[in-house]
């Protein structure tokens, strides 16, 4: 199939697979660390801001204290609630 794409459709059809790789791997590190630590509350604006959150959810909310969502908040995309 990807011998018939021209060169701009291959690349943007590889980034498309990184992305979806990189959020299904986002997905299982939260639901890990959901498990382990309890779950946040934080409002990000990119991917990078969501793994800074992520670093500050697991080092600032230990077993014993339990917060029951996660806010996603992105700029190109309207406010989604990920219930754990």
């Amino acid at each position: 199939i990807m011998a018939d794409m021209d060169p701009a459709s291959i690349r943007a059809a590889v980034h498309r697979e990184r992305q979806a790789k990189a959020i299904t791997e986002y997905d299982r590190r939260v639901r890990e660390d959901a498990e382990r630590y309890g779950t946040a509350t934080f409002h990000v604006g990119d991917w990078h801001s969501l793994e800074v959150a992520r670093d500050r959810m697991r080092n600032n909310h230990s077993s014993s204290k339990r917060v029951q969502r996660i806010f996603i908040t992105n700029i190109k995309i309207q406010p989604q609630e990920r219930i754990l």
